[in-house]
């Protein structure tokens, strides 16, 4: 509906007190104040004689992209058949994880006032002052995170409202008695599996949200003004009694949805916003993230409170370890094309000790960083966040862009490395755990024009779990089952052993799964790869954890100054490590693989164990005495299988058994 404000009539001014407004609908071409078929008729006309007579020709554009075409004449016609317009469905994109799908609502920006105004006497202080927000465009979840959603992606339920607890099995109900803290967990793997960067909603995207953004009508809740036409909540759900079917959680989308065609906004589950709790002020904001705080913010309600927590202004808090029976999420995404200040991701998992890069878009360049550096260190290189874990927990960093003040809040994880340590003969070493999955083997874009025919062409492969060695097979290692060292740089027993031909390796790994009872063997070059990478961790990068080289690999530049005490090998893990806490994959020593060298295939594998025979075996990662490009992790090398380098060594692979 337009509105138009009479302010003259044939040239002379209207006194204020006389001014009159009419109100205009689009489709109501004769302005008789209806949408019929008198307006299609007209419609018709007009595109037939291009006479404009008694036409309004605003409302004639009824798809609302200028003009008057027949795409106008085919929605007044949808219209008068559905009664509705092709702008009153909002835009949404369905993904599907596992076979489990869900849809995320496209939310066009927009300015609009948050919280609740003075004369608002029914809302909490905490709801106060309302302030004027202005937001980028973004999409929201169409309904919660279902417990479908959650087992597809964590492989686990942790609801409270499934058979377990004598509850029928309804995975279209919300999950719930999920932490902030899980919340990002999940995401990671969400985004691992999808290649997108979905997140929590702000608290302002989410309120934005629940009143309808720009299609807002104005609602107490979110849809309505009837709480119970849009909302599971204490009167249907909770004061039923426990006995009653319809206690606790319900399917959902199975209340009316809002102005946006989003779903539960009111009541069913309370759902975790990105922000941490902090109070109001009347400040005008864009887009804004609370930095820091003791407490995150839930909103909406749920079917255990009243109608009064349910209102679409109404906050809560609380930290972000808690888990309740009816609190769970809503996944958010940012427009690909927004010019907004954001990060390339919001969450990162690494490991402890690990690093991982972050890409900032949209900034001024000159930009400052706070977090617990207890937990976290952060170091800016450019438009990019170099973030190392140094313990383990869940924490924030913030990222302010000094020119313009914005700010943006970073998630990081860091957990230890999952594995387990072995010892031989006094000498330690320990194996980390590779979840299998799905990848692009060979030259993906990352490896640009520096990669060889023979990683081509790119192919999909699928890989079973398995372990790998933390780091390559040390001398001291070697020395401890071959009883001797073939090394040519000795002296220290925590450099990588070298100089061992793959027959020696074969030599070598039986003897050591006689002395462990296991089933040591090389890695193929499909899982060498795959750790390299960071397995379904990967951030993408060149080399194996980073795409500054200096970063995590001992190579030409850094290693090769003859007669220098820098000259050779280095202790292993004196690099950085790569995201699942691998160190060494790019550079110090070439690495032994079991396969036969041979070509590529276009065609998608699972397990695969290269060719059946040949005459070179693969080697990978690139030596202290190699170039960059070598250093790649998509990069191959080969030879027979007696040959000898000093700058080829071997790294342990296991097929996977559960660490306990």
């Amino acid at each position: 509906t337009t509105m138009i404000v009479v302010s003259s009539v044939d040239g002379q001014a209207v006194p204020d007190a006389c001014m009159v407004t009419v109100y205009t609908e689009v489709g109501d071409l004769n302005s008789d104040g209806f949408v019929n078929m008198d307006d299609l008729t007209v419609m018709i006309n007009y595109l037939l004689t291009n006479d404009a007579a008694g036409i309004n020709l605003t409302n004639a554009d009824t798809n609302l992209v200028g003009g008057v075409t027949m795409d106008d004449l085919t929605a007044l016609i949808n219209y008068l058949l559905t009664n509705v317009w092709p702008w009153d469905e909002p835009v949404t994109e369905t993904f599907t994880v596992n076979g489990v799908s869900f849809k995320m609502v496209a939310v066009e920006g927009g300015t609009f006032m948050m919280g609740a105004s003075d004369d608002d006497l029914e809302a909490s202080d905490r709801e106060k002052p309302a302030h004027q927000v202005t937001l980028s465009s973004y999409s929201i979840g169409k309904t919660e995170v279902t417990q479908a959603l959650w087992q597809a992606v964590m492989g686990s339920n942790p609801s409270y409202f499934t058979p377990t607890n004598g509850y029928a099995e309804n995975l279209q109900r919300p999950v719930e008695k999920v932490s902030w803290n899980d919340c990002q967990t999940f995401i990671t793997k969400l985004n691992q599996m999808t290649g997108k960067n979905f997140r929590l909603p702000t608290e302002a995207e989410w309120e934005f949200a629940a009143r309808g953004g720009k299609l807002s009508q104005g609602y107490k809740y979110a849809g309505s003004n009837n709480i119970g036409d849009v909302a599971w909540y204490y009167d249907n759900s909770y004061a039923v009694g426990s006995s009653s079917p319809e206690y606790g959680t319900h399917t959902v989308a199975t209340k009316a949805p809002n102005e946006l065609g989003l779903y539960d906004m009111s009541g069913n589950v309370w759902e975790w916003c990105q922000d941490w709790y902090g109070s109001y002020t009347s400040v005008t904001q864009t887009d804004p993230d609370e930095p820091e705080g003791y407490f995150r913010v839930p909103r909406g309600g749920s079917w255990h409170f009243n109608a009064w927590y349910c209102r679409v202004s109404y906050r809560f808090s609380g930290g972000p370890d808690i888990c309740w029976y009816d609190l769970g999420l809503r996944l958010a995404l940012d427009d690909e094309n927004s010019s907004k200040f954001r990060l390339s991701e919001t969450v990162v998992e690494i490991v402890k000790g690990g690093m991982a890069t972050v890409d900032i878009l949209n900034g001024s360049g000159s930009y400052s960083v706070a977090c617990d550096a207890s937990f976290i260190t952060v170091a800016i290189n450019g438009e990019t966040l170099k973030v190392t874990g140094t313990a383990l927990g869940t924490n924030t960093v913030q990222v302010t862009d000094n020119t313009t003040g914005a700010t943006i809040v970073l998630t990081v994880i860091v957990k230890e490395s999952n594995g387990k340590t072995f010892t031989v003969n006094g000498v330690s070493f320990k194996m980390v755990a590779v979840e299998g999955g799905t990848f692009t083997m060979g030259a993906t874009a990352e490896q640009g024009n520096e990669a060889d025919s023979d990683e081509k062409p790119a192919h999909q492969v699928t890989l079973s779990s398995y372990s790998i060695g933390e780091t390559e097979v040390t001398q001291a290692l070697w020395q401890a089952v071959m009883g001797n060292n073939p090394s040519h740089f000795t002296g220290d027993l925590q450099r990588p052993v070298e100089k061992v031909s793959w027959n020696d390796c074969r030599t070598f790994i039986s003897k050591l799964n006689q002395l462990t009872g296991k089933n040591f063997r090389l890695p193929t070059e499909a899982e060498w790869e795959f750790a390299a990478r960071g397995g379904k961790l990967s951030q993408g990068y060149k080399y194996a954890g980073s795409n500054t080289i200096e970063d995590v690999a001992w190579y030409c530049y850094t290693s090769q100054s003859s007669g220098t005490a820098g000259y050779g090998t280095q202790t292993v893990a004196t690099k950085s490590p790569n995201e699942l806490g691998l160190y060494d994959m790019s550079g110090n020593v070439w690495e032994w693989c079991q396969d036969w060298y041979g070509s590529y295939s276009s065609d998608a594998q699972t397990d695969p164990a290269g060719p059946v025979s040949g005459s070179n075996r693969v080697f990978r990662g690139g030596g202290w005495n190699n170039y960059a490009r070598c250093c790649r992790v998509s990069g191959r090398g080969s030879s027979v299988l007696s040959v000898t380098y000093d700058s080829l060594g071997l790294r342990l692979a296991l097929s996977f058994l559960p660490f306990h």
